[in-house]
């Protein structure tokens, strides 16, 4: 079922409450299945949970579902201009890592580390942001 992306202006749902950790192979089958179905409906880089009107700690990108996941190490420091489909019209510069590494579960709940670079970096930090209640409007005013 596609649900519809959760705004800043909807006062019915808090997208700045950081999310909860999911526990240990919870089943979390029809979030999975909701988040893969708004990715392939709305076709964003990425998609989290809150989005959805979920406060756990999950989103996917690039076709990789990430549960808990865990920024470990940062390099690099960038800026990138972004969007956000919780912020429509909005446009900021905002401060990321060029290189992170990334903890996490996968949908099969086997922990994983991956390192990434670019657009892949950027893309996993702003939806690691979503977890944390932060907004691309938190940032810069550009």
């Amino acid at each position: 079922m596609v649900k519809k992306i959760k705004k800043i202006s909807d006062l019915s749902f808090n997208l700045r409450m950081p999310s909860k950790e999911i526990p240990f192979k919870s089943d979390i089958t029809e979030l999975i299945k909701n988040l893969k179905d708004c990715m392939i409906h709305y076709k964003p880089a990425g998609l989290a949970a809150p989005q959805i009107g979920y406060h756990k700690r999950i989103f996917i990108a690039f076709d990789t579902i990430y549960i808990n996941p865990e920024i470990t190490k940062k390099e690099e420091p960038i800026e990138y201009e972004e969007k956000c489909l919780s912020c429509l019209g909005k446009v900021r510069t905002v401060p990321r890592y060029n290189k992170i590494s990334i903890r996490y579960f996968d949908e099969n709940w086997e922990q994983k580390t991956k390192d990434v670079s670019g657009w892949e970096a950027v893309v996993l930090q702003h939806e690691n942001d979503h977890l944390d209640g932060i907004l691309i409007i938190d940032y810069s005013k550009s």
